[in-house]
């Protein structure tokens, strides 16, 4: 009984020693199959490819657009006045921008609140007539004089209402109108624009009415603020 188990113990060590030779021969036989690596020839490793990350810059705010958009001493007044009015009166900023531009700039960007048309006394930046500031007096029940049509906060004030009131007021029975027709009414007077559009089967041209270099300023200017607010 002994001998067999004796037997049977070196049986097992065989076994352990044929595999641990077995082992130890496959180690020498692929050890030459491992890669050698050569100082002269060191291997490159390809950096990762640079991660490109596309910054869009932050838009411009409409008054920084604004202001962008003319020269002059007061742009900055005129930039905050301009957005101010057109949210209060609900009017297009480029039709607030093409109406001051036709009234009051000199082509070169240069827009001029002491502007002042002497044949009809219209002054400031969107050359406010007696006329206009009357109205405006009497239905806000204040006495604004023709000098502060020079303050231009005073001047956009009066000038955006009273294009307001032509569009809510005098054009509320057209039934086809645009910001141009708007402009005309302001230019010639909204009863006279407002009579063109009821009797033109009777010869009345508003166009000839109003001055033709303002008309065509106008539509110089409609065009460049609508691509330029369009743009941004």
């Amino acid at each position: 009984m002994i001998r067999k188990n004796e037997m049977i113990c070196w049986t097992g060590i065989g076994i352990i020693y044929s595999l641990i030779l077995a082992l130890f021969v496959y180690m020498v036989i692929n050890f030459n199959k491992v890669p050698k690596v050569e100082a002269n020839n060191p291997v490159k490793v390809e950096a990762p490819n640079p991660i490109t990350v596309k910054v869009t810059p932050p838009k411009k705010n409409m008054e920084t657009l604004i202001a962008e958009s003319i020269k002059g001493k007061y742009v900055e007044t005129i930039s905050t006045t301009v957005l101010k009015e057109s949210q209060k009166y609900r009017l297009p900023i480029w039709f607030i921008m093409a109406t001051t531009c036709s009234e009051s700039e000199d082509w070169s960007g240069n827009v001029n609140p002491r502007a002042h048309n002497k044949r009809c006394d219209a002054r400031g930046c969107l050359q406010i007539t007696p006329v206009c500031l009357k109205e405006y007096n009497a239905w806000h029940d204040v006495k604004y004089t023709m000098d502060d049509m020079w303050n231009v906060a005073i001047n956009y004030e009066v000038g955006c209402w009273y294009l307001a009131r032509i569009r809510d007021h005098y054009f509320k029975n057209l039934s086809n109108w645009s910001y141009e027709d708007v402009y005309i009414a302001f230019n010639v007077g909204p009863r006279s624009f407002k009579r063109y559009k009821q009797d033109y089967h009777n010869g009345y041209d508003v166009v000839r009415h109003c001055e033709y270099n303002a008309l065509n300023r106008f539509r110089v200017y409609q065009e460049k603020y609508l691509e330029y607010f369009n743009l941004h």
